[in-house]
């Protein structure tokens, strides 16, 4: 068993464990314009319609791709 689980884990790509995630601020509006004034950084409040097909395309894409998350990490305070 334990064999099995380790030929598991070793199929899996590494990154796949290391992957950034997206970091969203969990707090009020005026919250976030005082993080993003201290850091420098921009607001970006996401809007999201569960029956809009733009918003899941961008949850199941572009919120899903690494340099994406990296960069809105980098330079902006999401909630």
């Amino acid at each position: 068993m334990l064999r099995l689980i380790l030929i598991l884990i070793s199929c899996f790509p590494i990154s796949l464990f290391a992957a950034e995630q997206m970091q969203f601020f969990q707090g009020t509006v005026n919250g976030a314009k005082q993080k993003a004034k201290s850091e420098n950084k921009i607001v970006l409040i996401e809007f999201v319609a569960a029956y809009s097909y733009d918003c899941q395309v961008m949850d199941q894409s572009t919120w899903k791709n690494q340099e994406v998350i990296s960069l809105t990490n980098k330079h902006f305070v999401a909630m």
